[in-house]
């Protein structure tokens, strides 16, 4: 049982948090507390390091956080990241719900919680057809739709790497996108994603890749793409797209083309995926949860 030291300074602030619990805590902490969960006592608004959590069983070594809608903006998205790898390198555990799964299915809450307590390592479910699943999983839609996000949750859920094929398109060429649409034109950019393509078709290391929201525009792509892996497609809806995308100056296409126009013209290419999960009423955690859902019936059939 590791020993996790804290600071000071945040005992205040843990104790102003226990007395304005969230609704979704609240509901949590009545099956938690008095030893109600499985015998084992938990505390909640916990130091632990440089944080507080919302939920501690020192016995398990096993943290339950509790994200609410704020959890889905990408700002506070990437705290998590970090955070809980922080957690996971000290040796602890981190389940995380959302505030909607504890408010509507508790029970599957709790179930998940007691899984985890009474088998300590509770076994992948897709391990039995860990054959089955695909090296590569492709990520699609429209920009501002989360690839990225959701990638990065779902390649540390499965034990994958991620690769952004946008971000590894500027490490190649040493250039942002804005500048290589700038000096070379949209031609150049789409034939420089071909190549990257390519480049990942040909690794055999398990990886989850976030594309860029133009590539199934090429017939050869979406071909390739779908020859070599599984593809999954983020659907949101155009109005939330555009509010996303409001304030974003970094999207070069937009300068060119209404984003009704854009998305009209990509829609085909991201319809012809293996599975579509529409994200626009769930949290980046909760999308990665409904893929890696599907993937588990999929290999386990």
């Amino acid at each position: 049982m590791p020993y996790i030291p804290y600071k000071k300074n945040l005992i205040n602030f843990a104790r102003k948090l226990r007395n304005n619990s969230t609704p979704s805590e609240a509901i949590l902490w009545k099956h938690l507390s008095g030893r109600k969960c499985c015998g084992l006592q938990f505390n909640r608004q916990k130091p632990l390091g440089k944080y507080i959590v919302d939920f501690y069983c020192k016995v398990k070594c096993l943290v339950i956080e509790i994200d609410g809608h704020s959890h889905g903006f990408e700002e506070v998205y990437q705290k998590d990241i970090l955070k809980q790898a922080d957690l996971e390198s000290m040796g602890l555990t981190v389940l995380r719900f959302s505030e909607g799964e504890v408010r509507n299915n508790i029970d599957s809450v709790l179930q998940t919680i007691e899984a985890f307590i009474k088998k300590d390592n509770p076994p992948n479910p897709l391990s039995k057809g860990e054959q089955n699943l695909p090296h590569h999983i492709y990520l699609c839609g429209f920009m501002g739709s989360g690839k990225t996000t959701v990638g990065t949750l779902l390649a540390e859920k499965l034990g994958y790497s991620f690769i952004d094929t946008d971000h590894l398109i500027e490490q190649n060429e040493k250039k942002s996108i804005s500048e290589i649409f700038a000096n070379s034109g949209e031609a150049q950019f789409r034939e420089i994603e071909i190549r990257v393509i390519e480049q990942v078709i040909k690794s055999n290391q398990n990886t989850v890749i976030a594309l860029g929201g133009g590539s199934l525009m090429s017939k050869e792509n979406l071909n390739l793409i779908k020859a070599d892996g599984f593809l999954v497609y983020l659907h949101a809806d155009l109005n939330i797209l555009a509010e996303r995308l409001r304030s974003d100056s970094a999207r070069p296409l937009l300068k060119h083309a209404s984003l009704d126009v854009l998305f009209n013209h990509r829609t085909l290419g991201y319809e012809a995926a293996n599975l579509i999960i529409k994200t626009q009423k769930n949290n980046p955690a909760e999308v990665t949860e409904a893929i890696f859902h599907k993937l588990s019936l999929l290999v386990n059939k």
